[in-house]
């Protein structure tokens, strides 16, 4: 796919919905196509919508078509059978949580019972939420209890808050209490959680799994470079990484040089090490610790002060690291 408008949906009753740059789409699920500009506030409110699918119109490639059509399926036409969109776990105990603090159930879940300790014969006045983003949150039931005596004693002061019946599925749990009341190691039992089979998206909402972990950039030289000239100035566009040593920089030269042929490697036109054809036709750096590079930095590579009338045809890779390793 080479171009964004080649990215559509198919309109309950047929016809195509083709998606634009710079434009968000929500899919009802009646079937309607809705167009909306990027600062609609509308757009937003329907992230918690879950019988709206929503598209980005700018972020439409290959990599999410089958996503796309899947989902459209199961939505308007119930022909994809739900363990062929995901898979249950049968359920999960969290660890010990602090009051307010999110626990993540990795999938949709229900909510079970929430444990909780406090001080034996006090009253404490709960609230439990949930939230499908970690960010807006809803209310799945509040209330007061009495906290109870129990044996052995080192279960005094603990209670279990069984869950209605009935509520909607969330990914993410949290309980709070009133402000100067005991409550302390919170822990959510959750069941039946639905666990995608799709890849993950990632906070910029590409597929992680499709995703490289390099960025590569590579060019070709016909002929013989001529002298003290710059054979590429690539300007970086996302937070990337230089190897320690330049690992992964590689090149040939299909006709090599009489003798080792240094080419300067720049950052922000400073020399930073040397990117050397060797007689073999083969490329050897210079020494170089791990090295960030941010949103318009520039990395060029210049030839030396002559011509190499003997070497020509030349190619070269770069290769970055999309983020820090450890």
């Amino acid at each position: 796919m080479s171009n964004i408008d080649d990215l559509f949906v198919v309109r309950k009753g047929g016809g195509r919905q083709y998606l634009k740059a710079n434009k968000r789409y929500v899919v009802t699920r009646q079937g309607a196509v809705v167009e909306l500009d990027t600062s609609d506030p509308s757009y937003a409110a329907q992230a918690e919508n879950q019988e709206a699918l929503l598209l980005l119109g700018d972020k439409g490639d290959l990599r999410q078509l089958e996503t796309i059509y899947r989902n459209l399926t199961v939505l308007f036409n119930g022909s994809v059978r739900k363990e062929e969109m995901y898979h249950i776990e049968a359920g999960a105990i969290s660890s010990v949580n602090a009051p307010n603090g999110s626990y993540d159930a990795t999938g949709l879940a229900y909510l079970k019972s929430v444990r909780f300790k406090s001080t034996a014969n006090t009253t404490v006045n709960y609230v439990v939420q949930g939230s499908n983003d970690d960010h807006t949150w809803h209310d799945i039931f509040e209330g007061s209890v009495t906290v109870p005596e129990s044996e052995p004693a080192s279960d005094e002061g603990s209670v279990e808050l069984i869950a209605p019946q009935g509520i909607a599925k969330f990914r993410y749990f949290r309980a709070s209490a009133q402000a100067g009341e005991d409550f302390r190691e919170i822990v959510f039992v959750v069941e039946e959680i639905a666990k995608s089979k799709f890849l993950p998206l990632d906070e910029a909402g590409k597929l992680q799994e499709l995703n490289s972990e390099t960025y590569d950039v590579t060019f070709f030289v016909q002929g013989a470079p001529d002298l003290s000239t710059k054979l590429l100035t690539f300007v970086v566009p996302r937070e990337l990484y230089i190897r320690n040593n330049w690992g992964g920089f590689i090149g040939f030269a299909d006709t090599p040089p009489a003798a080792p042929y240094p080419i300067k490697v720049l950052i922000n036109d400073v020399e930073k090490g040397t990117f050397t054809v060797d007689p073999n036709g083969t490329t050897s750096m210079s020494s170089l610790t791990r090295t960030k590079l941010v949103p318009g930095d520039r990395v060029s590579l210049l030839t030396p002060a002559y011509v190499d009338a003997t070497m020509a045809d030349l190619s070269l890779t770069l290769v970055f690291d999309r983020q820090e390793l450890a």
